[in-house]
């Protein structure tokens, strides 16, 4: 199957060490994007599934913010 002209200019972007959107030098957070364009990409496809916030009682796992409480005091209890 032949690539069209887009993939290849893509993947020898992604290659080079650069995000194939924006140019910008890619982290190591991500595979193929730089952290702006990957939190981008994020935050469309979470409204595009109609995603909300977590709530508690809802579904998921909880986000770090809500469970550092927890961690410190299961971390207190081990330590005693």
């Amino acid at each position: 199957m032949v690539e069209s002209r887009q993939q290849t200019w893509r993947r020898a972007r992604i290659a080079s060490g650069r995000c194939p959107q924006c140019g910008k030098g890619r982290l190591d957070h991500y595979s193929w994007a730089c952290d702006a364009c990957a939190l981008n990409h994020r935050r469309r496809r979470q409204r595009r599934l109609g995603v909300g916030p977590w709530r508690p009682g809802g579904r998921g796992r909880p986000p770090l913010a809500v469970r550092g409480d927890e961690s410190q005091a299961i971390a207190s209890t081990d330590a005693e």
